[in-house]
This record gives C-alpha cells, sequence and structure tokens, in this order.
C-alpha cells in the first residue's frame, strides 16, 4: 500500500518519508539550506556543461575566425588570378604568391585547430591543391611561352576554383561544432530544467508536509481557540522553531483555559455576591437612593420606590428624576443637604420632608458622597427612614400619656373622695340616726315633723352620695345580671 508521503516505482519507495524523518528534528534555516543543495549541485551540473561548450564553442569560433581568413585569401587569390588572366601582368603573380602564402600558414592553423573530424581530412586536401596552385603560379612566372601559359591558366582556374569550394565548406565545418554544442546546450538545459522543476516538486511535498502542514494545524487551532474552544492543542513533533511556537501556544492555550475557568468561577462568585448584596439593598426596610453629580436619581430600591410612588407605583420610575423635586422645601432644601455634604462629607440623622401623592411625609435622612478611585465625586448615597409610624407612635404616646396624667388625677380625686367619704360617714350616719329618733317622737301633723323628714331625707341623700364616691375609689370587679331594659 502507497503510504502518504511516498514515490514507488516498480515496488521500491522513492525517497520514503519515514527515510527524511531527522528533517522534524532539524531548524527551519537548515531544512532550507538542504532543500537548497540539490538545486545548487544541479545549478553546478548545468554550470559545468555550460562552461564545456562555452569552451568548445570558444575554439570552435577561432576555428571559424581561421576559416574566414583563409577564405578570404583564397578569394583575394582568385581575384588576382582574375587580374592576371586580363591583364597578363606579372604583378599579379606577385600578389598571387602573397596571398597563396598567407592561405597556407591559414590552412595551417585550421589544421592544428581541427578535430577529429572531415575538417582535418578537408584542410589536408586543401594543402594538397594549394601547393600544386603554388607550383603553378611558379611555372607561369618562369615561361614567356603564350600557349604554355594558357594552359596553366587554365589548371590554375581549374585548382583556384577547386580551393574556393574547399574553403566555403571549411567554414561550413567550422561553424558546425558550434550548432552541436549550441543544441547540446539547449537540450541539457531542458534536461536539467525538468529535473529542477521534479527536484522542486519533490521538495515543495517534503518541505509542505514539515512546514506548511504544521503551520496549517497551528491556524486551525488558532481559529478555534479565537471561537472560545480551548479543548484541542497543536500536534507537533518536530524540535524546529514551528514545534517551539506549538509549544508555546499549547501552554498559552492552557493559561487561557485556566484563566478562563478562574475568571468564571470568579465572574459567578461575583455575580452570587452581587444577587446578595441587591437581594440585602432591596430587602431594606429604609429607603436607599443613589444620586448623579448633578442630582437625579440612579438607583432606588423597592422601599424608595414604594415611599414616593407606593406599592402599585411603575417599578423604575424614579430613575433619571431629580432628587431635589422630592423635597417639600424643593431645590432649597436640596442645595442645603448638598452643601453639608460637602463641608462634612457626610449627614446623619437629618430630618425632612418628602412629597408623596400631594402629601408630606417626615423621613430620617443619611447621606454620603460617592467618589471615584482617583477621589473625584461621582455622586451621592442616602439611607432613608420613614417616620410616619414612629410620629404617629410619638403622637399615641403622648395622647397615652395625657390618659396616664388624667387617670392618675381621678385615681387621686378617689383617693380623696374615699378620705372625704370616710370622714363623712360617721357624722352623716349620726345625723341619720338622730333625725329618725327625732322623727319618731315627734307626731305628724307637728310643724317640726315636716323639718325632721326633710333632714332624714337629705341625710339619705347624702350617705347615697358618700357611698357612690366610695364605690368609685374602690376597684370593683363588674358583675353580670339580667336587668329589664324597661325598667332601664
Amino acid at each position: 500500500m502507497l503510504e502518504r508521503g511516498e514515490f514507488r516505482i516498480q515496488g521500491t519507495p522513492l525517497f520514503p518519508l519515514a527515510n527524511l524523518r531527522f528533517l522534524k528534528r532539524m531548524r527551519i534555516g537548515s531544512k532550507l539550506l538542504l532543500g537548497f543543495i540539490p538545486l545548487a549541485i544541479l545549478t553546478a551540473m548545468v554550470a559545468e556543461v555550460l562552461y564545456v561548450n562555452s569552451q568548445r564553442i570558444g575554439d570552435s569560433t577561432q576555428r571559424v575566425k581561421e576559416a574566414y581568413r583563409n577564405y578570404s585569401n583564397l578569394m583575394e587569390m582568385r581575384r588576382h588570378e582574375k587580374n592576371f588572366s586580363f591583364y597578363r601582368e606579372k604583378f599579379y603573380l606577385d600578389r598571387i604568391q602573397e596571398a597563396s602564402s598567407r592561405a597556407a600558414e591559414s590552412l595551417s592553423r585550421l589544421k592544428e585547430l581541427g578535430e577529429e573530424d572531415g575538417s582535418v581530412f578537408l584542410v589536408t586536401r586543401a594543402q594538397a591543391v594549394l601547393r600544386d596552385y603554388q607550383r603553378i603560379v611558379h611555372l607561369l612566372l618562369a615561361t614567356q611561352d603564350r600557349p604554355e601559359v594558357e594552359k596553366k591558366m587554365a589548371e590554375l582556374e581549374a585548382l583556384g576554383h577547386q580551393l574556393e569550394k574547399m574553403a566555403e565548406q571549411a567554414v561550413g565545418l567550422s561553424w558546425l561544432p558550434i550548432q552541436v554544442a549550441t543544441r547540446k546546450a539547449r537540450t541539457y538545459s531542458w534536461i536539467f530544467a525538468v529535473q529542477a522543476g521534479l527536484i522542486g516538486v519533490v521538495l515543495a511535498f517534503y518541505f509542505s508536509q514539515l512546514l506548511v502542514k504544521p503551520i496549517r494545524q497551528l491556524l486551525r487551532v488558532t481559529r478555534k481557540v479565537a471561537e472560545g474552544d480551548f479543548s484541542e492543542v497543536v500536534p507537533m513533533k518536530s524540535k524546529d522553531e514551528i514545534g517551539e511556537l506549538a509549544e508555546s501556544f499549547n501552554r498559552m492555550v492552557t493559561s487561557l483555559e485556566q484563566g478562563r475557568t478562574q475568571l468564571q468561577q470568579s465572574a459567578q462568585e461575583l455575580r452570587g455576591t452581587k444577587e446578595t448584596l441587591e437581594n440585602i439593598v432591596q430587602s431594606s426596610v429604609d429607603a436607599i437612593v443613589a444620586t448623579d453629580p448633578k442630582g437625579r436619581i440612579t438607583f432606588a430600591n423597592r422601599s424608595m420606590e414604594d415611599l414616593i410612588l407606593g406599592p402599585t407605583g411603575q417599578k423604575g420610575k424614579l430613575i433619571g428624576v431629580p432628587m431635589a423635586g422630592l423635597y417639600s422645601g424643593g431645590l432649597a432644601e436640596a442645595r442645603k443637604i448638598m452643601s453639608i455634604l460637602q463641608e462634612h462629607g457626610r449627614l446623619m440623622n437629618y430630618e425632612t420632608t418628602m412629597i408623596s401623592d400631594g402629601r408630606g411625609i417626615p423621613i430620617l435622612t443619611s447621606a454620603s458622597l460617592l467618589r471615584d478611585e482617583r477621589g473625584a465625586v461621582i455622586g451621592t448615597l442616602g439611607v432613608i427612614k420613614d417616620l410616619t409610624e414612629k410620629k404617629t407612635l410619638e403622637e399615641d404616646l403622648r395622647k397615652a400619656q395625657a390618659d396616664l396624667v388624667q387617670t392618675e388625677k381621678l385615681a387621686a380625686i378617689g383617693r380623696l373622695a374615699s378620705g372625704v367619704a370616710h370622714e363623712m360617714n360617721d357624722p352623716l350616719t349620726s345625723i341619720l340616726s338622730f333625725g329618725n329618733l327625732l322623727r319618731e317622737d315627734t307626731p305628724e301633723g307637728e310643724p317640726s315633723r315636716e323639718s325632721l323628714d326633710i333632714i332624714v331625707k337629705e341625710a339619705t341623700r347624702a350617705k347615697r352620695i358618700v357611698s357612690d364616691l366610695l364605690s368609685f375609689s374602690r376597684e370593683a370587679k363588674p358583675s353580670l345580671e339580667w336587668v329589664d331594659l324597661n325598667d332601664v
């Protein structure tokens, strides 16, 4: 089975990834340097081939120059040959000899520069023909016979024409190594380009496995961490800079997870503490209110809302309401309270009156200034106690005290009446007794009998009054008895 990261040729793995696991322990710079080594070797090979070809082209260039020089000498020789054929002057034969000597030297150099190919054979033949050509020129210089001259001129033209053809062939053969070297250079360039491409693809594949893949894994985990998922870590096995980065990233993720857990616990504790404090503040029987620096209400607990709006009032309606509008004294009262706060920093047990549904409510307030961490005043906090019930109790107590005083007075009167009754009861008893005795001793019809009846009657009434006073002064338990309402 072909594993990932392997190429197989006829069942044999080519560049198996397992053989390159040592790359995971290398630093990134070493990996990049290692990746450039094959390219450097390939470049050196290309440079060597190009250098050899350039040397060959340089040598061939010398041959081309020499071939053209030889061709130029032969063409000059041919030109003097035609001039001699036309003018028949010995001067042109001398020029032919000079040009042929230069051509012979050029052929010798061309032979030295030649290779083991057809060019050496061609130069050798050209040298032989040139020697025959020079021999005929010497004969022409020595003979004066016109028919002989004509015959030799025909041979000279034939040899010259042959030398011209050979010179052209030599030029063509001198260009052949350059063309071959150029084709080789082009072919090798294509071969090396293909090899470099293949090596680049292989290196790109392996470096993508060793460099790009870990970076993609790191990027994937980074995105999950950015979304709030701290459950994954970067699976890194390399020891290079990316491995160190992944290890540091994993430690950071672990720290973030621990920090988030602690933050959630702290937030939960703060939320519980906040709810507890809110319950305490909202459950307070005293009204609690906070204002901003301009005196507008920013917080009011349920007791404050019940105090101003009543139990059926809309909750939260006090937020933003100026505190000065709630005092019966209005803005002047608010300024007075604020001046005390600014002077002393707090206000303790200050009695004033608030307005609720058009009626005044006596209150007892304590307040302090709210400051930020720099000490600047950001508002006020006040605790308000409703004194309505207290004032009612005080009034009831005052009335009870008055009733108690009245009761004490009545008790004193009762005690006085009891003493007076005891003191008057004996004289009244004597008056009533002696009056009855005198009344019995006085016959009816006597004028004094009527006076005695009045004395007995009034004494009896006085005794009854004294008895009532005694009954009033005593603590008697009530008694229940049946009575006829008609008699009452």
